[in-house]
């Protein structure tokens, strides 16, 4: 990807930088076709997130401090956690949005007026002004950029006082997909669904997403940091068909991260060997998606 300046469709500037995999990008530009942002787990997520900042950052005290809220999203997406943000804080602000994907800055660009900056989360620091930002959004990415790295940029970014808001999933309510894995693909006779057994412990393996809270809180305070807020979610889900878990895992982008572990094959070729994989489990399969959504600050001088 070359290093030069373009325009969004919103009129920004975007930044380019290298990316931490061309074929991440490529995988979350198809992401991005449907991508559902406005219902559903994500949708819940963003109007939690709306109530606990804007009980932070109340409209009312924007009247007498006019300076505009500074808030960048270190993965972006489609934008909409900001639009919501730009309709429900009440108050001005001065959004940038980092995507290590062109279609989803398009997306995002489109949605809300903001800053556009084409990137990977772990070099935000050297896209973006540091110590600048008074909110950092970090939603759903432990899944691509490790949490050190990312703990370490946000304190780059953050002003005096800021505050960076971290979600993610945790692996906590997922022993049913876990006993699907063990049973119909790990311990599989059939060459695919090894296959796609391997792909999904190398996507974990390389992953930040954590088993349970507690990881997620030791590594905070490693980096000097400390939890300010915590909200848990938990939503139940059943995927009744195939089709149905096809298009939670590739469609809607959940299991991105296990289709960036297969061989470097065509993405339609990939889709359809999961797909192909996944006609192997056994529905309706119940279980519950845990996410952690937590707003974290500097640790106290001792």
């Amino acid at each position: 990807m070359p290093n030069s300046s373009a325009s969004t469709g919103s009129g920004a500037a975007r930044l380019s930088a290298p990316l931490t995999s061309p074929a991440a990008a490529r995988l979350h530009d198809q992401v991005a076709a449907g991508y559902r942002s406005d219902s559903g787990i994500i949708a819940r997520k963003n109007r939690q997130v709306l109530e606990s900042l804007a009980g932070r950052w109340p409209a009312q005290a924007a009247a007498s401090d006019d300076r505009p809220l500074r808030i960048a999203d270190l993965g972006v997406g489609d934008g909409a956690l900001l639009g919501l943000l730009h309709e429900g804080l009440r108050r001005p602000l001065q959004l940038s949005g980092l995507d290590i994907s062109p279609a989803m800055l398009r997306l995002a660009g489109a949605r809300v007026p903001m800053t556009t900056v084409l990137g990977p989360a772990e070099q935000a620091a050297a896209l973006l002004p540091q110590h600048s930002f008074d909110l950092l959004l970090s939603h759903y990415i432990l899944a691509y950029v490790p949490l050190p790295a990312l703990l370490e940029q946000a304190k780059q970014l953050l002003a005096p006082g800021g505050v960076l808001s971290l979600v993610s999933s945790t692996h906590e309510g997922a022993e049913p997909l876990r006993e699907q894995y063990e049973q119909r693909l790990r311990g599989s006779w059939h060459p695919l669904r090894r296959w796609l057994a391997r792909a999904i412990e190398q996507a974990l393996a390389s992953s930040s997403v954590p088993e349970r809270f507690e990881l997620l809180q030791a590594e905070l305070e490693a980096a000097g940091l400390c939890l300010l807020e915590r909200q848990t979610l938990r939503d139940p889900l059943v995927f009744r068909s195939r089709q149905e878990a096809f298009d939670f895992i590739v469609t809607e982008g959940w299991g991105a991260s296990v289709l960036g572990h297969f061989p470097r094959l065509p993405l339609r070729c990939n889709r359809a060997l999961v797909a192909a994989a996944l006609a192997q489990c056994q529905y309706p399969m119940s279980w519950v998606h845990s996410t952690e959504l937590l707003l974290i600050g500097r640790a106290p001088a001792a």
